[in-house]
């Protein structure tokens, strides 16, 4: 492999691994944070550079993980954590679901109701990919979902009951899944923001 090529090898794989390293940060922090390291790539480094110059180009701005890392730390101090949303943020967007839930319980169609739930869950679901807040989606089914599970539990009650209403429960297994679904997703997103891209 020439130098050049090295040079371009380099330049490339740690590109590729920041982007790794900074997918679970909101994508306006993302897309402001790569293009701030792009730019200084292609100011620091000319097509004369040699590979040795270039290792030590990206030696400077340190390991992606650690770029990351920083970013995730900058963004919390400076916005009170804007990645999870706030604490009261994710309990806004609980609360949302079930006001939700109750507003559309006294429509006259329950197709009707359920459609602006729907409706309610796409906006969350679009706030999710975007990063506004980041767990949005997930606390919504949370709050959703599980007030529709805890009617569903206190109107038939645990136990032999729960068996005798199969048809209530099918119709209800719906709104108990979009619970597990949301618990689960909330994890994820948990999960991905601990973990960092081994330098």
């Amino acid at each position: 492999m020439s130098n050049g090529e090295n040079r371009l090898h380099d330049v490339a794989e740690f590109r590729k691994r920041l982007g790794r390293a900074v997918k679970d940060l909101p994508r306006p922090e993302r897309d402001r944070l790569l293009e701030q390291i792009n730019t200084h790539l292609e100011e620091a480094i000319s097509s004369t550079s040699t590979a040795a110059e270039v290792r030590a180009v990206l030696d400077a701005l340190g390991s992606p993980a650690a770029i990351a890392a920083a970013a995730r730390t900058t963004a919390s101090a400076s916005a009170g954590d804007p990645y999870h949303g706030g604490d009261r943020l994710q309990l806004a967007w609980v609360l949302v679901g079930i006001l939700v839930v109750i507003a559309t319980s006294f429509t006259t169609s329950w197709v009707l109701g359920l459609a602006f739930q729907a409706a309610f869950l796409v906006v969350a679901v679009v706030l999710t990919a975007v990063g506004r807040p980041r767990e949005a989606a997930p606390m919504y089914l949370i709050g959703a979902c599980g007030l529709h599970s805890i009617i569903f539990l206190i109107g038939v009650g645990l136990g032999p009951n729960l068996l005798l209403h199969w048809q209530t429960l099918v119709i209800y297994i719906p709104f108990l899944a979009g619970l597990v679904i949301g618990v689960l997703w909330l994890w994820r997103l948990r999960k991905a923001r601990l973990e960092v891209v081994p330098a």
